[in-house]
């Protein structure tokens, strides 16, 4: 089986001869421990908050969530680890070599795709983008924001239109759809959101968006190697990871 559900291909077991006729891939959500309100995800670990504004810390091989120190309501990790935060008072912070160190500005929303791939958005619906030492006021108007690896950010606005940036125009190319939260992800053009039904929808390069099964109000996706980890919360504050499954069908 090479992994497209359109290809027949024979295999022998015990001298029986088997044929692949069909493969279908079933998607379920798998309930982890914890409680979160806000989540991101990177190659080393998934990073959340919780109602109580607690940051925490879970890396993929392990079964444990590691509180770490400081407040805050949003949390976003980059490709190399680089782990920004927006408190209450919308207060910036990086972590730095075990500690917090504020950075200027006002923000209500962050996204973090890599080391020099830093958005963010405030209050007013204003867009800025880290230079290194200081805030680029961006065109446009947003409510949320995600920047995957690739350093290009996808935002949606109040209205839950969502736009895509166009380095090359300096400017945003409106994506077809609705989302009220979005993600973007590793790979170029990949990113995850919510609606405000709560549906989940994953954004396939030429294919557009995918719903997902399920209920969330918050989503995020990031592939490391082979494995995709798409992980997302509920209004309950329950946290999820995609789990997928190809069902394959054999006839003799």
């Amino acid at each position: 089986y090479m992994g497209n559900p359109r290809t027949y291909c024979c295999f022998t077991h015990q001298s029986l001869v088997f044929r692949v006729i069909h493969v279908t891939t079933t998607m379920s959500w798998k309930q982890m421990d914890g409680a979160l309100t806000q989540i991101s995800v990177n190659a080393h670990a998934i990073y959340g908050v919780n109602a109580q504004q607690q940051i925490y810390r879970r890396e993929h091989k392990a079964n444990n969530w590691v509180q770490m120190p400081g407040a805050a309501v949003r949390v976003s990790a980059g490709s190399h680890d680089e782990v920004w935060v927006v408190n209450a008072n919308q207060d910036i912070y990086r972590w730095d070599n075990g500690n917090w160190t504020h950075i200027e500005g006002k923000l209500s929303e962050i996204a973090v795709g890599g080391p020099m791939a830093v958005w963010g958005v405030n209050c007013n619906g204003g867009i800025f983008r880290w230079m290194g030492d200081k805030w680029q006021v961006m065109p446009g108007q947003a409510d949320k924001i995600g920047v995957g690896k690739d350093g290009l950010p996808w935002v949606t606005n109040k209205q839950h239109l969502i736009y895509r940036w166009n380095a090359h125009k300096h400017n945003w190319d409106q994506i077809g759809g609705n989302l009220c939260q979005i993600s973007a992800g590793t790979l170029k053009n990949e990113a995850v959101g919510v609606n405000s039904s709560g549906n989940i929808f994953r954004y396939k390069n030429g294919y557009g968006w995918e719903q997902l099964p399920g209920i969330a109000s918050w989503a995020a996706v990031w592939k490391h190697g082979k494995t995709k980890r798409t992980v997302c919360v509920n209004s309950a504050g329950g946290i999820y990871y995609l789990q997928t499954t190809d069902v394959i069908l054999l006839i003799m």
